[in-house]
């Protein structure tokens, strides 16, 4: 049975805009409907690419903090846009405050066009939307990998839509991926991503959704996750059934 939830990705699972992000994220709410602790990692304008370092970095620690075993861990990963990337430089100022894994570590993404030489040179010379989806599914390979050889439990959601189609390159590693462990199928269905999952609930000015849009989604993700795949046998479930049920439901 899962005794910890560990959720990483950007600011949308982060929870900026909420008053109360300890509480009010979609992992915190999540882990309060399915009656366990939880650690949230995720981190403002987050590349998939720190999402899955830092997971890596800091998954082992986390459990052996709690006298945990990889079958009671599940690591919930919310996948961002891919037109993010990072770099290291361990003199260059940073402007976010991080864990220690991320120190030296700089972003880059279509907010920092004409203001930061890097990022320009980045998105003017190496920039391929298509290269860009190989490295991502590449990286999701290796980690998902991580995840299973070690034991941990692992599921997969997207922040904005992924609708498709995978380029040629990257075809053998999405057929790598166990689509079940993914909300909505790989490429996920239109309107399973947490932004488009939200839509019409209350936003802060800068679109991030708030309280009342990280407690639904949190009740699809408990109702996903409490689902028996028709392959596994009860006694295997992560939650038990009643966990997922919450007013305000609806089907994704």
């Amino acid at each position: 049975m899962i005794r910890l939830i560990v959720a990483n990705g950007d600011s949308y699972t982060q929870g900026v805009g909420l008053d109360d992000p300890s509480r009010e994220t979609w992992p915190g709410v999540l882990a309060g409907m399915l009656g366990t602790d939880h650690v949230n990692l995720a981190r403002f304008a987050s590349p998939n690419r720190r999402t899955v370092r830092s997971t890596v970095h800091r998954l082992d620690a986390l459990r052996t903090e709690r006298g945990l075993t990889p079958p009671e861990v599940l690591a919930i990963i919310a996948w961002t846009e891919f037109r993010r990337h990072d770099y290291y430089s361990p003199t260059e100022r940073v402007d976010h405050r991080d864990h220690a894994t991320d120190r030296g570590w700089h972003r880059m993404g279509m907010w920092r066009r004409g203001a930061h030489q890097p990022t320009d040179a980045f998105f003017d010379h190496l920039w391929s939307e298509e290269g860009a989806i190989a490295e991502f599914l590449l990286d999701w390979v290796l980690l998902d990998h991580y995840l299973r050889e070690r034991g941990y439990h692992r599921r997969y959601v997207f922040t904005f839509p992924f609708s498709g189609p995978v380029p040629d390159i990257a075809a053998e590693f999405a057929g790598q991926l166990a689509e079940d462990t993914v909300l909505g199928g790989l490429p996920p269905r239109p309107g399973t991503s947490f932004h488009e999952a939200v839509e019409g609930l209350p936003r802060a000015d800068d679109g991030h959704p708030l309280a009342e849009g990280h407690a639904w989604f949190a009740r699809q993700l408990a109702a996903w996750l409490t689902a028996t795949p028709p392959d596994t046998q009860p006694e295997h479930r992560l939650f038990p059934v009643s966990a997922a049920h919450g007013p305000g439901d609806r089907t994704l």
